[in-house]
């Protein structure tokens, strides 16, 4: 594992377009207009006030044994246990055997934080979430990650499950378009792409990404400003940095723009024989990205790209556009899960080529996309697709999330010794929050936003932005994850507004990495795990008074 990720080491695991600072003049227009609303924003409370410390309502469907269970699982999410949390399973299974360890993790963190083991249990839990005006996302757990030998034992429980076989890739696909059809007509369903392929195939195609978007930043930042781009000065570049001559560059430079040009609906006025970098760049396929890299005549460090690659990125992009077709066909959004960094440029750019393909139609956007607002590029990213949709005249689609990896990711920059890609502190990330939500709302009006927060604070300012916007409630819709931030759930239902919970399921085994992240995140917000025990407590008090 180490020698894959030193071998990463070499380029800055920070997505490319966060590595220019000439892009944020890029997006100057779209950003005075924006940062222009945000300094306008009201501080008043939301027109139509939500109580979040209801916990009547906010714990309505949870027993009094969900509860203590609850207060149990979130005083374990200490920070010197989770630090420990593999080790502790490992060991618990030495001495107790797998049978007695699973049984425990099952009764406590499972119970608390997934839906169920198998599909069944999940629907299950669903329609009781239901009753009380909540939808489900049924979210097949497992997650991918690379390691440094299909021969070598997964070195801790966090790195999640391996790449085992095309098959088995082909019966997550079945499971997720299970969980498009439980769905049902206007409901959700969550996708993760390294379930859908080799997880070194997918970093590869981000490292294909990054080293293109960093080239053309290093042009653009050399040339002083935005730089266009003609055939003549892109065959002039391509010639310099890649193999195979000027006659090469230019059919190339031909075909995407062409493609391009189709994309704008052969609208004359949308495109020219003069494009910027980044409008360029935005047409590039991941297939694209992965060929002009295998030109440059300095490739990426350590690349190798070979014919099975390609046939495994092409099966994987098949497996995405077929999940992306039959929720399109029964009416079902899917969500595209971020991920590691390390995968999140190859993510996006697949993401996005889905998007222009399903999000055009008259029935409003199918495939959202997941900005994690913890990532000190999120905000520019998210900027980036916004444009890409406005000028190619689909719906944006998108679910703004704090972010998952934190503690995986600020270790990781710490051992590769490079600065962290994650916001320095809580109040950062809350402000890169707040403005992805802004850039959304404030953007075309066919644009949707998943909001999944579990922070009260995020929650009542984008019902103030929407408030003040008179956005309706169907453009927008609130996520948390089952376990978690009951009273802000259940609230915004009770008002009205669509809520989902996240729920994973899957076998014990498969989910400890799930779920030892989940322990992670809690440990990560003190304050915020402090703040649910007490609402816990408070309701548990109520009930045994017997409190109205």
């Amino acid at each position: 594992m180490r020698a894959v990720h030193n071998r990463l080491s070499r380029m800055q695991r920070v997505h490319p377009l966060s590595r220019s600072s000439s892009l944020c003049k890029h997006f100057s227009a779209l950003g005075k207009s924006n940062n222009a609303a945000s300094s306008t924003l009201r501080t008043t409370p939301p027109a139509t006030a939500i109580d979040f410390s209801d916990t009547r309502i906010g714990f309505a469907s949870k027993s009094n044994v969900d509860l203590v269970r609850g207060l149990v699982v979130l005083f374990s999410c200490q920070e010197f246990v989770v630090r420990r949390a593999d080790q502790l399973i490992s060991l618990s299974r030495t001495l107790f055997g797998r049978t007695i360890t699973n049984a425990l993790v099952r009764s406590t963190f499972f119970k608390h934080f997934c839906a169920g083991e198998t599909e069944a249990e999940a629907i299950q839990t669903m329609e009781k979430l239901k009753r009380f005006g909540v939808g489900g996302i049924l979210d097949f757990a497992a997650e991918g990650d690379i390691t440094t030998s299909k021969k070598e034992p997964v070195p801790s429980l966090s790195r999640e499950y391996e790449y085992e076989s095309e098959k088995v890739c082909d019966e997550r696909m079945l499971n997720f378009e299970k969980c498009v059809t439980v769905a049902g007509k206007g409901g959700f369903a969550a996708v993760k792409v390294t379930a859908l392929g080799d997880a070194e195939t997918v970093r590869k195609i981000a490292q294909c990404v990054t080293e293109i978007h960093s080239l053309f930043a290093r042009m653009e930042f050399d040339s002083g400003g935005p730089s266009k781009l003609t055939k003549e000065r892109f065959a002039d570049i391509y010639d310099k940095h890649f193999i195979g001559g000027k006659e090469s560059a230019s059919r190339l430079f031909d075909n995407i723009l062409k493609s391009a040009q189709a994309r704008f609906h052969n609208d004359e006025d949308s495109l020219n024989d003069e494009i910027d970098v980044w409008e360029w760049l935005s047409f590039v396929t991941p297939r694209e990205f992965v060929e002009l890299s295998k030109h440059m005549r300095a490739p990426p460090s350590h690349f190798v790209w070979s014919l099975e690659d390609s046939a495994k990125m092409d099966r994987m992009t098949h497996r995405l556009d077929r999940i992306a077709e039959k929720a399109s066909a029964l009416g079902v959004r899917i969500m595209i899960d971020a991920e590691q960094t390390y995968f999140q440029p190859a993510i996006d750019a697949l993401t996005l080529e889905l998007q222009r393909r399903h999000n055009a139609g008259p029935d409003g956007p199918v495939v959202f996309s997941t900005y994690q607002a913890y990532l000190k590029d999120s905000r520019e990213r998210l900027k980036f697709a916004l444009k890409a949709a406005r000028r190619e005249k689909w719906a944006f689609a998108c679910k703004v999330v704090r972010g998952a990896y934190m503690v995986r990711e600020r270790a990781l920059a710490e051992e590769e010794k490079r600065p962290s890609p994650i916001h320095d502190t809580i109040d950062d990330t809350a402000k890169s929050y707040k403005e992805c939500c802004e850039l959304v709302l404030r953007g075309d009006a066919r644009n949707q936003l998943v909001v999944a927060s579990h922070n009260k604070d995020s929650v009542a300012e984008v019902l103030d932005v929407m408030s003040s916007l008179n956005r309706t409630k169907g453009t927008v819709s609130f996520a948390q994850l089952y376990g978690m931030a009951d009273a802000v759930s259940f609230a915004l239902a009770n008002a009205g507004h669509p809520v989902y919970k996240y729920l994973p399921f899957g076998e014990v085994e498969l989910v400890v990495p799930y779920l030892v992240r989940r322990a992670q995140e809690n440990s990560s917000v003190t304050a915020s795990a402090r703040s649910e025990m007490m609402l816990i407590q408070s309701e548990l008090k109520r009930r045994l008074l017997g409190r109205v």
